[in-house]
């Protein structure tokens, strides 16, 4: 998911609904991969940064008011981010630990029966057998 950061710290702008739910899915793709929060998080801070670099350096002395600005939105767009990643990734982490909870609830429920605690096998639809 690449942001808009250029235009974004020119306007001003944050990220859009559309933005924001890309980086939601995008961050929930990153959960079910096994990729830790930190490393998702840190991906865009890393991206502030070079924008940051870019951008710093090349100002004059006149320019501190505008590079404050420039930091406010930088920190403003941080903060959405990181909060719709958290929001993703948590989403999907969470879902897959209910998915985990109920096969273990299924388990659990075979074991007092006296049942096997391993799935019963499922004869294949195409298990015909001759008649007698």
């Amino acid at each position: 998911m690449r942001l808009r950061t250029t235009e974004m710290v020119r306007t001003g702008e944050l990220p859009d609904q559309a933005e924001q739910t890309a980086i939601r899915e995008s961050s929930a793709r990153r959960a079910d991969e096994g990729v830790p929060l930190e490393a998702v998080v840190g991906a865009y801070r890393i991206g502030a940064e070079k924008c940051a670099a870019h951008v710093f350096p090349a100002a004059e002395p006149g320019d501190l008011s505008d590079l404050l600005l420039v930091q406010r939105h930088m920190l403003t767009c941080l903060r959405l981010v990181s909060c719709e990643v958290a929001a993703g990734y948590a989403q999907e982490r969470q879902t897959a630990l209910s998915d985990e909870q109920v096969a273990l609830q299924s388990l659990l429920s075979r074991l007092p029966e006296g049942g096997s605690p391993r799935p019963r096998p499922t004869a294949p639809a195409s298990d015909c057998r001759p008649a007698t």
